[in-house]
């Protein structure tokens, strides 16, 4: 097999959140963290991977594997820990985090909101108080306001489909609610946050005299298909998926983006089961697909089908998050070289994808499943806090260095 190339410029980074390695925070998941089952392996952040204190020495891992860029996260709660009262320290420290990327030339993807809330945003109802999108608004621009002349690519809110999803409807994610009119709430509530923030960061750039920054939203989204494509019942339980899970926000947000984030690790082969585990639909197996350390299903063609379908919006498309739970790194080096040849099948096929984040640099503290899923291409003793690359590290070092996938990279079974 020939050697792929990618464009020239095109950006290889990796992707990092606040409150999965920074440690020591203190918002609405750290409450979540300490009540009894919420956590699959019983787990709390706590110092997490200590990135707060030892983000110099990730920053160069990151830069070692020459990397282009890094996407990283601000903490809210760490900004404006009391609401009205911004906390200068705080901004001070992100400010030398901005630097050390720069001093690597590792280019800046910043999230301003990435599932963690300050708590006192519960007392009205978090996302499903308009008063509390108001309040991101004016928290998205003092932020912006701090380093929007070093900063040109902001991503306002990460995965609004699962936060909202999964902590207003499902349950599992902070508040924990079943409750299909505050999901309903929380979702306009949300659109209407990221549509603010558009604006004004956009209109605080124009009078700052600042180049035009990229501002977008890191949408998950995953690919669905019916299991019997000539069975219009199972068609009609992929489209319903889609709507839910996809296309709302992407509809709801499309003239309010100047690039479309893209953060994939799911293709759902649905057939129709009224009543089933996703109300009109349930879900089976993609034949022969390997499976990560969480039993999901890691199938790289779904990335080519969701970059083909947002293609459609005339946007440039960044993949701002794919990777896998897999502790051995058995899995994990076939699997970066077949979503990045579906990513480069989707630049040939004409959709301007311009670059691609692996999530993630270090292990985290991965939501509600604590410390048992391990995604980092660096390991970390979270005991001893001692990082150990992984093979898949030199792996995408060499992607990044040549910019392609080599005929023998390309040659790697699972």
């Amino acid at each position: 097999m020939a050697e792929q190339r990618f464009p020239t410029g095109f950006l290889w980074g990796v992707a990092t959140s606040s409150h999965q390695i920074e440690g020591g925070n203190h918002n609405n998941w750290t409450v979540w963290e300490r009540q009894p089952g919420h956590i699959l392996d019983g787990s709390a952040s706590g110092k997490a991977a200590d990135f707060w204190h030892r983000y110099k020495d990730d920053i160069k891992s990151a830069a070692d594997m020459h990397l282009g860029a890094f996407r990283l996260s601000i903490e809210w709660s760490r900004i404006e820990p009391i609401e009205g009262e911004y906390d200068q320290i705080a901004l001070d420290h992100y400010g030398k985090i901005l630097a050390e990327l720069e001093k690597h030339k590792l280019k800046p993807f910043v999230t301003l909101h990435h599932f963690t809330l300050p708590e006192w945003t519960t007392k009205y109802g978090a996302w499903t108080s308009r008063h509390v999108a108001e309040k991101f608004v004016k928290y998205a621009l003092k932020v912006v306001g701090e380093f929007g002349d070093k900063v040109d690519n902001w991503i306002t809110i990460n995965e609004p489909s699962v936060e909202i999803g999964l902590g207003y409807a499902v349950g599992t994610f902070p508040p924990g609610r079943n409750d299909i009119p505050g999901f309903l709430k929380a979702r306009r509530n949300v659109v209407h946050a990221h549509r603010e923030a558009y604006t004004q960061i956009h209109g605080l750039y124009e009078a700052k005299g600042w180049a035009k920054p990229q501002v977008s939203i890191a949408h998950h989204l995953t690919y669905a298909t019916a299991r019997n494509p000539k069975n219009p019942l199972d068609r009609l339980a992929a489209w319903v998926y889609d709507q839910l899970n996809n296309a709302y926000f992407l509809e709801h947000t499309r003239l309010y983006a100047d690039c479309i984030g893209v953060n994939y690790y799911f293709y759902r082969r649905l057939y129709f089961h009224l009543g089933g585990p996703l109300m009109v639909m349930a879900e089976t197996q993609v034949p022969r697909a390997p499976t990560s350390d969480l039993g999901w299903q890691v199938v790289p063609e779904g990335l080519f089908r969701v970059l083909n379908r947002v293609a459609a919006y005339n946007l440039p498309i960044y993949v701002t998050e794919n990777g896998l739970a897999d502790a051995d790194d058995d899995l994990r080096p076939w699997s970066i070289v077949q979503h990045a040849q579906s990513v480069h099948r989707a630049i040939a096929a004409g959709a301007d994808v311009r670059g691609y984040f692996h999530w993630t640099l270090l292990d985290t503290f991965e939501w509600e499943n604590g410390y048992s899923a391990r995604y980092g291409l660096v390991a970390v003793d979270f005991k001893t806090q001692k990082r150990t690359p992984r093979p898949s590290a030199k792996l995408f070092a060499d992607i990044a260095t040549h910019n392609a996938l080599t005929a023998k990279m390309l040659e790697r079974k699972p």
